[in-house]
């Protein structure tokens, strides 16, 4: 009697804890960049990463360095190299112990 129950309380937990484990997603972080007029070409952290508007996946949140520069054919500057810094701030569920219970 007893041990028909422990089994399927066992079978219950362990599917359970299945379930969890393959249901829990990894996070997916994304950056967009766009300029007006369009066809700039973007560098984050001096790394191109493709003609505005682009957007790119990142790991870390923090202060990132944006250049976005615009030439003719010819390689000739249209418009002034733009440099900013950004923080990319993290939302509140991806703050520390939060992240941890939700992630």
């Amino acid at each position: 009697m007893y041990g028909q129950l422990f089994k399927q309380i066992t079978r219950f937990v362990i599917t359970g804890l299945f379930w969890c484990a393959t249901l829990c997603g990894c996070v997916l972080r994304s950056l967009t960049v766009d300029s007006h007029p369009p066809g700039a070409v973007v560098y984050l952290d001096d790394k191109p990463i493709g003609e505005t508007p682009v957007t790119t996946e990142f790991t870390y949140y923090g202060t990132r360095k944006i250049t976005l520069e615009k030439t003719d054919a010819e390689g000739r500057l249209l418009y002034e190299r733009k440099i900013a810094y950004e923080k990319i701030k993290a939302p509140v569920y991806q703050i520390f112990p939060i992240d941890f219970f939700l992630n």
